[in-house]
């Protein structure tokens, strides 16, 4: 998968290589405790509300200063009005089934304007028509029904479902997976309209 990062234009989004300036804005959305709990980072709520340690934001800085220099996968930040809001993220890429893993992280406050949807949109159609991955999949917790139905909405799959397989709480919750095959034409990122 090495290449060089792209820059992609949606219809309300442009998905680019990260920049210096992002790093700050980036731990601050990593940090917040909702997306800690939508994303599985955490698996208590005293956890999620706990903040990071100086060592581990140290960790992430240095993990956003290299991230353009990975090349075996494809992070790029998605942007409003050169306003970083999240992340894109092509991993754990198989090269012998040319298939990876897909994720998105958006900052609360930029949810429900369509930029999630655009965003994935955009990357996965990218990753389809020019990087020409056979298969993409992810997983999404039960717990975050709002996610399923975005996937849903850009042509993802519903697979199966890990039973009970992530614990938050003391609770335990189902994983969904969900993939978008190249081969099938009827699974390709579709617009919402």
């Amino acid at each position: 998968m090495s290449m060089e990062k792209p820059r992609l234009v949606g219809e309300r989004v442009v998905l680019r290589p990260f920049e210096e300036a992002d790093i700050e804005p980036m731990i601050a959305i990593i940090s917040d405790p909702t997306l800690r709990f939508l994303t599985g980072s955490s698996i208590t709520t005293e956890e999620a509300n706990t903040p990071y340690s100086p060592e581990r934001i140290d960790g992430m800085r240095t993990w956003y200063r290299t991230i353009n220099a990975q090349t075996d996968r494809l992070d790029l930040a998605i942007t409003v009005n050169d306003t970083v809001i999240g992340e894109v993220v092509l991993n754990d890429w198989d090269s012998e089934l040319n298939s990876c893993n897909f994720r998105v992280l958006m900052a609360m406050d930029h949810t429900n304007h369509g930029y999630g949807r655009d965003a994935i949109q955009t990357f996965i159609t990218y990753a389809l028509n020019t990087l020409n991955l056979h298969r993409i999949e992810l997983e999404v917790y039960d717990f975050n029904p709002r996610a399923r139905h975005v996937y849903e909405s850009v042509g993802f799959l519903y697979e199966g479902t890990k039973r009970k397989a992530f614990r938050f709480d003391g609770c335990y919750y189902d994983i969904h997976l969900y993939a978008i095959v190249n081969d099938q034409k009827e699974n390709r990122p579709h617009s919402s309209e």
